[in-house]
C-alpha cells in the first residue's frame, strides 16, 4: 500500500472514529437527544421493551435494537447504554460505504473523504 493510499485509509478511520466519540459525547449529556437519528431510535427502543409499543411509524430498525437488548443483556437499566452504542456505531459507519460509493463514482480520493465527512 503506497502512502498516499494509507492517508486516505487513515482519515477515514479519523472521521469515522471523531463522529463516534461526538454522537458518544452527545448522549452522555442527552439521553435522548432530538432529532431523527439515533435519539428517536434508541427513545422508539426502550419505548418497545418497557411498555410494548406497537404505534411506532419505522419500527424496523427500532425492534432490532430491542432484541439486540434483550439478547445482550436482559436488563432494563442496560437497554438506553446498549441501544445508544448500537445506534450510534450504524449512524458512525454510514461514512463507509458513502466513501465507497463516491470513490467509485468520481474517482477522487478528496471528494470521497467529504462526503464521508458529511455522511458520519
Amino acid at each position: 500500500m503506497d502512502r498516499k493510499h494509507w492517508t486516505y485509509t487513515i482519515l477515514l478511520v479519523i472521521i469515522i472514529a471523531t463522529s463516534f466519540a461526538f454522537k458518544m459525547a452527545v448522549f452522555a449529556r442527552y439521553p435522548f437527544p432530538p432529532g431523527a437519528d439515533p435519539g428517536l431510535r434508541v427513545k422508539n427502543a426502550v419505548n418497545i421493551v418497557r411498555g410494548g409499543e406497537r404505534n411506532l411509524p419505522y419500527p424496523g430498525f427500532d425492534i432490532t435494537l430491542s432484541i439486540l437488548w434483550v439478547v445482550g443483556s436482559g436488563n432494563l437499566d442496560a437497554v438506553v447504554p446498549i441501544c445508544e452504542i448500537f445506534a450510534t456505531l450504524l449512524c458512525s459507519l454510514l461514512a463507509l460505504p458513502m466513501y465507497i460509493i463516491v470513490r467509485n463514482i468520481s474517482k477522487r480520493q478528496t471528494t470521497a473523504l467529504c462526503a464521508a465527512l458529511i455522511a458520519a
